[in-house]
């Protein structure tokens, strides 16, 4: 695949075919992109033309936060976050996420005294 930049963006403002999304993940074409565009693009694609741990980082770049993986199932949200029609979730916005039998909340504190 060239290396076209603007033939790239053209590109994914359709949705890729699985041999589209793999040919452009090996072109590494989110290297000269920059963080900010390869995590919007990404985010409008339902495959992912990426490695994830670049996409992730690019989203949590784009929006200035942490952004949890289980965010990552509802890129709506965060593509109205980066739009700046949504505000930033509160932590308990993004834990409330979690299926309530997924969920381990752990208390943090004093530790108990052995008893003699």
């Amino acid at each position: 695949m060239q290396t076209n930049y603007d033939s790239i963006i053209t590109k994914m403002m359709s949705q890729l075919t699985e041999v589209e999304a793999i040919e452009l993940c090996n072109s590494n074409w989110w290297q000269s992109l920059g963080m900010a565009k390869a995590a919007f693009l990404q985010l409008n694609q339902t495959l992912l033309c990426m490695p994830f741990t670049e996409f992730h980082e690019s989203v949590n770049f784009l929006l200035g936060r942490g952004v949890y993986t289980h965010e990552f199932v509802n890129p709506n949200s965060l593509i109205a976050e980066a739009m700046g029609s949504k505000e930033s979730p509160s932590l308990q916005d993004i834990i409330d996420l979690l299926p309530a039998d997924k969920l381990i909340v752990l208390k943090v504190g004093q530790e108990p005294q052995p008893k003699c």
